[in-house]
């Protein structure tokens, strides 16, 4: 009698533990997905400041949005009901503007990092040619 209600429990503790493990992922991953947003945000409001120079924050920018990235693709892969959300984020510090020109000058500098000289004149040659056709805003327009 004993042994079939110790495997029962062992059973039940082990599908629990399972099914739990995607929620506590996920919440480990929205959490450095958090930290990661934080970084971004500071990183963009040193740089506004001028503490740091535009090549050092924008190569950081890059880091950082890659990990940003990555642990927002992972979180929605482990969303519990499924992958199913979108997000509008603001970089920008409080008392600037999303437009201003120093943001400009920064994600421009970043996708030249990223992209390379040659892969960003061609990019920036097809937002040029989407603009004069008359789209109100290329596409993939940092």
């Amino acid at each position: 009698m004993r042994l079939p209600l110790l495997a029962l429990l062992i059973l039940a503790v082990a599908i629990l533990a399972f099914a739990s493990r995607r929620f506590w992922l996920w919440a480990i991953v929205r959490y450095l997905e958090s930290r990661s947003m934080a970084a971004w945000r500071a990183l963009i409001a040193h740089y506004i400041a001028g503490r740091v120079p535009l090549d050092s924050a924008a190569a950081k920018y890059n880091q950082i949005e890659s990990r940003v990235h990555r642990y927002a693709v992972l979180a929605m892969r482990l969303r519990p009901g499924g992958p199913s959300y979108l997000k509008s984020l603001s970089l920008t510090p409080p008392g600037c503007r999303d437009d201003d020109p120093r943001l400009h000058a920064l994600t421009e500098r970043a996708s030249l990092l990223h992209f390379g000289p040659e892969m960003f004149a061609k990019i920036r040659g097809s937002w040029r040619q989407q603009a004069e056709s008359g789209s109100a805003e290329p596409d993939g327009a940092p």
